[in-house]
């Protein structure tokens, strides 16, 4: 009887766990602030993405897959999680 209960203990905890990293995935909206001097007539309103991932590091990830211009940004803007901030990658 003791074994089986363990056993359902932890597929419960695993269970658990399954969830927790789903809930841990949050929305950012991140877009380009600012590009560099060399880069003239960009859209900046073309560049908004939303994105739902674990942090802002992927949500700029995510933001370069899609773009595919990412030595062109000088700044990012990145809202999300309750803040709104300017990202410069070095």
């Amino acid at each position: 009887m003791p074994q089986s209960r363990h056993k359902t203990m932890k597929k419960n905890n695993m269970i658990k766990s399954t969830k927790k990293k789903e809930t841990m995935k949050k929305t950012f909206e991140i877009s380009v602030a600012q590009f560099h001097p060399w880069i003239k007539n960009e859209n900046l309103k073309a560049t908004r993405l939303k994105v739902i991932v674990k942090d802002w590091i992927d949500a700029i990830i995510e933001h370069d897959k899609v773009f595919n211009n990412n030595c062109d940004i000088k700044t990012y803007l990145i809202i999300g999680d309750g803040k709104v901030s300017y990202t410069q990658l070095k």
